[in-house]
């Protein structure tokens, strides 16, 4: 049993690590406090096998959606316990508890794939500029891609491009040479310290650099993110397999640290409500999630599921849905996932399939034009990438590949198309959210000059109000 209160208290600086039986989420006007009295002898919570508790998350009360995390609770129960039944018994204490969830288990959405022999080099990235080429044996058909090299024409005169953050929830990052100058100190929800290494196959190597490889450094591969900094969250333990509190715990801590776009290339087909709240706490503050729609070709799993977060399903050279890549009605766009190279641990590359490799590839995409257009919002890139995606497989919307593989080069023009016509934060309207930021950047250039005459000042001011939508 829990030998005192301040034992469940000091676990507050850090949350839980991952290592819970069961999850909970307290009612209103409960807290760790008064909810650790119902762990003494013959109390509710010690009656049912619970001997500690602890709170999953610790987020600024500046934050929205802060409130709501901070009663999410891990509970562990005495060994040996029936976590199944536990859980049923919690639940009937329904004044003490909204949520009794289990904790789930959660893959890396990825799977490995032959080496191709030889040197790496930019022909093998068909998902950036498809020529038709040979890639791992499988011959494509030409611009069956994101554009790639027409995006950063169009992006030539914006460089230096804005700084962007991306979070990598996985199993680890290794500082590659292709991104070990832009990757941050990172954290490892499963003990809590900034171990991020990749114990598990390169798949976070992999997908951190398919997200922000270095462009034009002569090792092999691009990527639309390269000049974005690498934020590594390691919520897998040595098992290679990861929980909803470990992943959720990442996701909320690299949204706390400033990342913009926050990559979950995992699956997982048990709903948690744990999991929602974090998705929902990261687009509440204006951070978005792109998530792997998972490879058992039978439904979109979790997180991509969840109505905040952006559901990638993988297409290969050919433009058609990879054959392992779930359908279904949540999905947002594809990106190329079958047979991509990228890069692996200690220094080298190597190809690895999956909704795991089409996600980063939308990472990629968001940061660079966040890069390109830092007032973007969450919703404004995600809306862009959407509306711009090139329609493959059954015409209009489908259960494959939803609008349409991404084009990174239809996205930018979109989204500077719409700043030029008052949408600043490319939304799909001009609103309050575009009017504040015209406001808070009065007397600058840019993105908030969108009468073109040099300066944000009362023309913009009047053009956004004449042009509101609301």
């Amino acid at each position: 049993m829990l030998t005192t209160l301040a034992a469940t208290i000091a676990c507050a600086t850090a949350g839980a690590t991952g290592s819970a039986d069961l999850v909970a989420r307290l009612r209103p006007g409960w807290t760790i406090d008064s909810a650790s009295r119902l762990l003494e002898p013959r109390a509710p919570l010690a009656a049912r096998g619970v001997v500690r508790i602890e709170p999953i998350f610790v987020a600024p009360k500046r934050r929205l959606g802060a409130d709501r995390l901070q009663r999410w609770i891990a509970i562990e129960l005495v060994p040996g316990a029936d976590a199944q039944a536990a859980r049923r018994s919690l639940a009937d204490l329904d004044v003490v508890f909204e949520v009794v969830e289990g904790e789930g288990i959660v893959e890396p959405a990825g799977t490995d794939e032959p080496p191709l022999p030889g040197d790496p080099y930019f022909g093998l990235q068909y998902g950036l500029h498809n020529t038709g080429q040979t890639v791992a044996g499988f011959t494509g058909i030409a611009d069956a891609d994101c554009d790639a090299p027409e995006a950063w024409e169009i992006a030539a005169p914006f460089l230096p491009l804005a700084p962007v953050t991306i979070g990598i929830v996985d199993t680890g990052v290794h500082p590659h040479p292709e991104y070990v100058d832009r990757l941050l100190v990172g954290k490892n929800t499963i003990d809590g310290s900034s171990d991020t290494s990749d114990l598990c196959g390169s798949h976070g190597t992999h997908v951190a650099g398919i997200a922000a490889a270095t462009s034009d450094n002569a090792l092999g591969v691009a990527s639309l993110g390269a000049h974005a900094s690498l934020l590594p969250v390691k919520a897998f333990g040595t098992s290679c397999f990861a929980n909803w509190t470990s992943l959720s715990s990442g996701a909320v801590w690299a949204v706390d640290q400033g990342a913009s776009v926050i990559n979950m290339s995992v699956h997982g087909y048990e709903y948690s409500a744990l999991m929602e709240d974090a998705v929902n706490y990261a687009f509440a503050n204006d951070v978005l999630i792109v998530a792997s729609a998972g490879n058992s070709n039978t439904q979109v799993a979790y997180p991509a599921k969840y109505a905040n977060a952006m559901a990638i399903a993988s297409s290969n050279n050919l433009d058609k849905k990879s054959s392992s890549s779930n359908p279904g009605p949540e999905l947002d766009v594809a990106a190329a996932g079958s047979n991509i190279w990228s890069t692996v641990k200690p220094d080298g590359f190597g190809f690895k399939g999956g909704t795991s490799m089409a996600a980063p590839q939308v990472t990629g995409l968001a940061a660079f034009l966040k890069g390109v257009n830092p007032h973007a919002s969450a919703a404004g890139l995600w809306s862009v990438i959407v509306a711009t995606a090139d329609d493959i497989e059954d015409p209009g919307f489908d259960v494959k590949t939803g609008w349409g593989r991404i084009n990174a080069a239809n996205a930018l023009t979109e989204l500077l198309a719409r700043a030029a016509d008052g949408d600043v934060d490319g939304d799909g309207g001009v609103g309050s959210r575009d009017l504040a930021i015209v406001l808070g950047a009065w007397g600058t250039a840019g993105f908030t000059d969108v009468t073109g005459d040099g300066t944000t000042d009362a023309a913009d001011l009047a053009f956004v109000l004449e042009h509101w939508t609301g």
